[in-house]
This record gives structure tokens, sequence and C-alpha cells, in this order.
């Protein structure tokens, strides 16, 4: 059911414009026809009409914009997610990656303290960290 919400979303909105459009266009056509019932009042009513057709159509085409940029903002969202480590907890997933990161060097060679530096600032330059913890590790890098 939700498996490519933003392409359904997008479909959504296509739908949605078509069908504002075409109702606009009848309803209108109805009050403007309707002059040869209503002879008194047949010019008001067929302002009405034409007004109706105007603004149904921009309307849709309006909503056929802001539903359209939702399902692509869905789309979007959905693709930096995938390219996240898989976990719901994001602060959790980094600190996976990051131990994890770091028992691989420890496997490897031991980095130095110049490469862990190197590795926090581009933690902090991503926003991955915050600068409190950024100052904390720094700390615990230069004793």
């Amino acid at each position: 059911m939700y498996n490519n919400i933003g392409d359904k979303i997008k479909k959504l909105a296509f739908l949605s414009a078509c069908a504002g459009t075409i109702i606009s266009i009848i309803i209108g056509s109805i009050l403007i026809n309707s002059e040869h019932e209503y002879s008194a009042i047949s010019t008001p009513v067929s302002i009405y009409g034409y007004i109706v057709i105007v603004c149904g159509i921009f309307g849709s085409w309006a909503v056929y914009l802001i539903l359209y940029g939702f399902g692509e903002l869905i789309d979007r969202a959905i693709s930096i997610d995938s390219k996240l480590p898989n976990s719901t907890n994001s602060k959790a997933a980094l600190e996976q990656v990051i131990s994890g990161a770091k028992a691989n060097d420890e496997e490897k060679t031991a980095s130095t303290p110049s490469e862990e530096i190197t590795q926090l600032k581009y933690l902090y330059d991503k926003g991955f960290i915050s600068k409190k913890e950024y100052i904390k590790r720094l700390k615990r890098l230069c004793k």
C-alpha cells in the first residue's frame, strides 16, 4: 500500500487536475447555456459560467502543482532515507557506523590522532554531531 507512494500522489494530482478541469467546463457550460431558460437573468448567469470555467481550470492547475510537488518531496525523502544506514534512530545508526569504523581501523592499524581529528571535523561539518560533542571529543583526543 505504501510502496511508491510518491508516484501514486503524482498520479492522483494528474487525475484531480483532469477531473477538476472537466467538471468546471461542464458546470460552466451548463451556466452559460442556461440563459435560454432564464432570459431575465441571462447575462449574469453567462458571466458566472465563464468565471466557473476559468477559475476551475486555474484551481485544478494549482491543486495539480501542489500535489505533484508533494509527491516529488516524498520521492526525494525516500531516496535520501534509503541512503542512510538501516535504523529508525539516526543517532544510534551514526554511533554504530562510527564504532564500526573505529573497530575496522583498530583491526587494520591504529589510526593517528590527526586522522581522528580529521574524521571528527568531518562529522561536525556535516552536522552529525553538535558543537558541544565536537569540543568534548576534541579535548579527549588532545589529552
